[in-house]
């Protein structure tokens, strides 16, 4: 079981991003870019539990990665949480298609 992070590549290693959190709770995780290729027969072997969608203030971006995540057959239909701050959670729709979000910045505890 991993987990699959996406987001923009100069956000992903931070110290309070989401690949370093769920590295510290113990998860398996794989960071990608936003726009990073997407190779299917590596995702169809082994597809992630769940897909962490960091768009923090660009919930549009998060979006768009979402319908760039879903037409991809082995991520169709993974569960998939969009990571957004306060003051872009207004932002969200219900039909935005995500199945939850997590507020950041992140509380492990």
């Amino acid at each position: 079981m991993w987990i699959l992070v996406v987001g923009r590549s100069d956000q992903l290693e931070r110290a309070e991003g989401g690949v370093v959190v769920l590295r510290d709770l113990g998860c398996r995780v794989r960071a990608l870019d936003l726009w990073d290729p997407l190779d299917e027969a590596e995702l169809a072997a082994q597809p992630p539990t769940a897909v962490l969608v960091e768009a923090l203030d660009q919930v549009d971006a998060g979006k768009a990665a979402l319908a760039r995540l879903r037409a991809v057959a082995p991520l169709a239909e993974v569960p998939s949480i969009i990571a957004v701050t306060v003051n872009a959670l207004q932002r969200l729709d219900p039909q935005d298609g995500f199945d939850d979000f997590v507020l950041v910045p992140y509380v492990p505890a």
